[in-house]
């Protein structure tokens, strides 16, 4: 089965993965919030991270150590806004994945708006009820130790699906893939 393309998120992964194992295989603790927008532009937190999630996955497969899983999730309940002014605090984002034995911390906020169900096709039946969704935010990397950011990686893209959660996973997992 041949790929069309790699996903654009997969590749960021990948080049994360890689500082990281540059540094030493440090351990990580991740801690990322999806914030899902209805058409209507109403913004509700997403119990479980797609993304999150995928992330894991890939980390844990190049060999990282994941640290503080309940004490992530235990600071993702809650707001979008709460969550972002959490972020905003580095000392206080830094103290918890210290506590938890985390070197560094990978943090952030995505959004994923849902732009509707895709009306003019261009004569595509295939497409006809297929969700356009527009994914953006930033992930960040954070050396406990210090607060330094050590990266910075926006997200962005804009991708297609049945429903908003396959069009995130198509993103993540390019089309040809999934």
């Amino acid at each position: 089965k041949a790929l069309v393309f790699e996903s654009k998120i997969r590749g960021e992964v990948k080049k994360f993965a890689e500082l990281l194992a540059a540094a030493g295989n440090p351990k990580l603790m991740l801690m990322i919030q999806e914030i899902y927008i209805d058409p209507s532009g109403n913004k509700k937190p997403a119990d479980d991270s797609i993304l999150a999630a995928y992330l894991e996955k890939a980390l844990i497969e190049r060999g990282f150590e994941l640290r503080g899983k309940g004490a992530a999730k235990e600071k993702l309940q809650g707001s979008a806004e709460s969550y972002q002014s959490f972020l905003s605090n580095t000392d206080a984002t830094s103290e918890l994945a210290r506590q938890q034995g985390a070197d560094i911390l990978i943090a952030g906020q995505i959004e994923l708006a849902d732009k509707g169900e895709m009306q003019d096709t261009g004569g595509l039946d295939s497409l006809a009820g297929q969700r356009r969704v527009e994914i953006s935010g930033i992930v960040r990397g954070l050396l406990t130790s210090s607060g330094e950011l050590v990266s910075t990686k926006p997200v962005q893209q804009k991708t297609i699906g049945t429903t908003v959660e396959r069009a995130v996973h198509r993103a993540l997992q390019g089309r040809g893939a999934n």
